[in-house]
C-alpha cells in the first residue's frame, strides 16, 4: 500500500540529521506531498488504519527554520505548506476535507489534533 510506503518513508527521514536530510533527492518529499493530496481528494476512506503521525512530523520539520536549507526549493516549501493545510489541518473551520477520517489529523493516543499534541509541531 503505497499509504503505508510513505509512512515508512517518513519514519526514514525523521531518523535523518539536518545534514543528510540536506543531500536528499527532494523527489521523495515531492511525491510524498502529491500523492497523500491526491488520496485526499479521491479516495479518503484509503487513510482508515494507515498512521499519519511520521508523514505529518516530516512536513513540520521541513518547513521548520531549523530545517529550512534542507528545502532549498521554494516550490517544494509551498507544496509542503499545502499538504500541511489540505491534509492535517481539522476541517472545523469549514468543508475542505470533510470526508477526511479525523485518524488522519489526530493522534491515535490523544485524540487531539497532531497541531496540538505533537511536541516539535508546538516548538516552531
Amino acid at each position: 500500500d503505497a499509504l503505508r510506503f510513505y509512512d515508512t518513508l517518513a519514519a526514514f527521514l525523521l531518523r535523518m540529521g539536518p545534514e543528510d536530510l540536506g543531500a536528499m533527492p527532494e523527489h521523495f518529499v515531492d511525491d510524498m506531498c502529491d500523492h497523500v493530496t491526491f488520496v485526499t481528494r479521491f479516495n479518503p476512506d484509503s487513510f482508515v488504519g494507515v498512521p499519519m503521525g511520521n508523514m505529518f512530523r516530516v512536513v513540520v520539520r521541513l518547513l521548520s527554520p531549523d530545517y529550512a536549507q534542507c528545502v532549498r526549493n521554494y516550490n517544494l516549501r509551498a507544496k509542503l505548506g499545502d499538504t500541511l493545510y489540505n491534509v492535517f489541518l481539522p476541517s472545523d473551520s469549514d468543508e475542505r476535507n470533510a470526508d477526511i477520517p479525523s485518524s488522519v489529523y489526530c493522534d491515535a493516543a490523544t485524540g487531539a489534533p497532531y497541531l496540538l499534541s505533537d511536541s516539535y509541531a508546538q516548538a516552531t
